[in-house]
């Protein structure tokens, strides 16, 4: 009798986390959609409504998911470049769809604009990616890469809520990390990620049941 040979899951696409690449499967993305609608959500996204994603190519991993679960949603979505060059087209794209929510804005971003709080002032959800972009928008929230996964933060701007029935994550020595408990073509397994934090299961004002990490 000849064994069968299960072939290996595709690659979807190769992102980044940290400075090291990462391959994702279809079944990973798909899973992770899961994950995005109810950050989106978080984010007041609404049927009907759109979310603006700002990001570079390498983070298509993490920007995917958000994609598909508007669609999810019966909302939309669009995107710009996080770069200098295209920066000008964040304000303009948020003058002509009055997104519910920007996603994404950096340093680079707000580097490139003229005026940052008057860009988003219409906003009602602004999250961001590094400490200058937080302290140049009014009211932002977090947007946290926690390896292949992300945290999003909610209205009540007290952490950033990631879905515990995939992930694992806690602290050590200060850093957060992160396991897979769902299968993955990559395994995680406490993978550093970066960010310097805790992690708080206590319940969180939104009503999310999501634990949250909340940033040193």
């Amino acid at each position: 009798m000849t064994a069968r040979v299960v072939p290996a899951p595709g690659v979807w696409g190769v992102g980044r986390v940290g400075s090291a690449p990462w391959s994702v499967s279809p079944a990973d993305v798909a899973d992770e959609v899961e994950t995005a609608v109810e950050h989106l959500r978080i984010l007041g996204v609404e049927p009907g409504g759109l979310v603006l994603i700002v990001s570079s190519l390498s983070e298509t991993i993490h920007v995917a998911p958000l994609e598909l679960a508007a669609g999810r949603l019966d909302a939309r979505w669009s995107s710009a470049d996080a770069t200098d060059g295209d920066a000008f087209r964040t304000p303009s794209l948020i003058r002509q769809l009055s997104p519910d929510a920007v996603v994404g804005i950096n340093e680079t971003v707000v580097n490139a604009l003229d005026n940052v709080r008057e860009t988003f002032a219409s906003v009602r959800a602004v999250a961001v990616t590094d400490e200058v972009a937080w302290r140049a928008v009014d009211s932002p929230r977090w947007w946290l890469r926690l390896g292949p996964t992300s945290a999003f933060e909610c209205a009540a701007r007290a952490g950033a809520h990631f879905d515990a029935a995939r992930w694992l994550v806690d602290a050590r020595e200060g850093e957060i990390v992160v396991s897979n408990l769902t299968p993955r073509l990559t395994p995680a397994r406490a993978l550093p990620t970066g960010v310097r934090g805790h992690v708080d299961t206590t319940p969180c004002s939104c009503g999310s049941a999501w634990p949250r990490v909340v940033i040193a």
